[in-house]
């Protein structure tokens, strides 16, 4: 690599709203595809989800999309890019919501494990007994 090629004018580099906004809808639809991926197999239920493939997916969209949160200006202006980004919340409220059910699903059966292991492992002494005196 030379550090003495020529330099570009200011113009020739410089980016035109509807090049930021295509590098935004680049960006956007990446992160859609990869929630809308993720939906669907937490919709099947599928025991084999690489959550922390996803996880990273995820994590490099939106890194790329801070990256070029200046060029979000020009998304009232880009029809697309706005449903696009329509498309992305509402795809990250639905990945957040079966992500919540499924977490709540992982608690509630880590509790029904921990509770027969405590009781497997008691040997009832401190358990209280149902009492037998019959009520009037």
């Amino acid at each position: 690599m030379t550090w003495d090629r020529p330099r570009q004018s200011l113009h020739a580099t410089s980016l035109k709203p509807a090049d930021g906004a295509d590098a935004v809808l680049t960006v956007v639809r990446r992160l859609l595809q990869t929630l809308q991926s993720e939906n669907a197999e937490l919709r099947l239920n599928s025991s084999t989800i690489d959550h922390s493939e996803y996880n990273l997916l995820k994590s490099q969209a939106l890194l790329a999309l801070n990256r070029c949160a200046s060029k979000l200006l020009c998304a009232g202006s880009n029809a697309d890019l706005q449903l696009a980004l329509e498309d992305a919340v509402a795809a990250l409220e639905t990945n957040h919501r079966l992500l919540a059910t499924q977490l709540q699903a992982t608690q509630a059966v880590a509790a029904i494990i921990a509770r027969a292991i405590c009781e497997a492992q008691s040997d009832g002494t401190y358990t209280r007994m149902p009492s037998r005196i019959a009520s009037p």
